[in-house]
């Protein structure tokens, strides 16, 4: 089961990335101080973030693709309103966006080639093995200190928690 988990998880998230590159990084006006690559890279740790630290989620909904969009839709909407709210003049706005586009493009070939793999055993360990341009480590053990359940990453086969060090 947990190999068919995965194996969805890794093709919603690619799925849905797509899916934001036509209705978000192609028409909203969020370009303020951040980048695309920033701008995903926020929205990916909160999405992790929530994820992780829901205790009253079942985890096997998201290999739901339905399910799996509509949350991190979700996630994507609360970075940008977070950060329209400290808007500048529409002008400002379009000049930004418009010079996020070459870091879009180079942002959205790399996510081509994301890896990205869930794993729960019988113990409700969550095992994730990623590879992304710009994600640390650091910056989930940051957030997820308050984490609950047992979170690892996989790196080159050895199991390193995130939360116990």
């Amino acid at each position: 089961m947990e190999n068919k988990f995965s194996e969805l998880f890794a093709s919603n998230y690619k799925m849905f990335i797509k899916h934001i590159q036509k209705q978000y990084f192609n028409s909203l006006d969020y370009k303020y101080e951040m980048s695309a690559k920033d701008y995903l890279h926020e929205a990916y740790i909160r999405f992790l973030t929530k994820i992780m630290t829901d205790q009253g989620m079942d985890l096997l909904k998201l290999s739901n693709q339905a399910v799996f969009c509509s949350y991190f839709k979700e996630v994507i909407k609360s970075v940008y309103l977070d950060h329209s709210r400290s808007t500048k003049s529409r002008l400002e706005r379009e000049k930004s966006y418009s010079k996020a586009k070459p870091e879009y493009t180079e942002l959205t070939s790399k996510l081509e080639t994301v890896d990205f793999l869930v794993n729960m055993d019988t113990n409700d360990k969550v095992f994730i093995k990623m590879s992304m341009d710009g994600l640390k480590v650091e910056d989930m053990k940051s957030v997820l200190e308050t984490n609950n359940r047992d979170f690892y990453l996989i790196k080159e086969g050895v199991e390193e928690s995130l939360i116990n060090g």
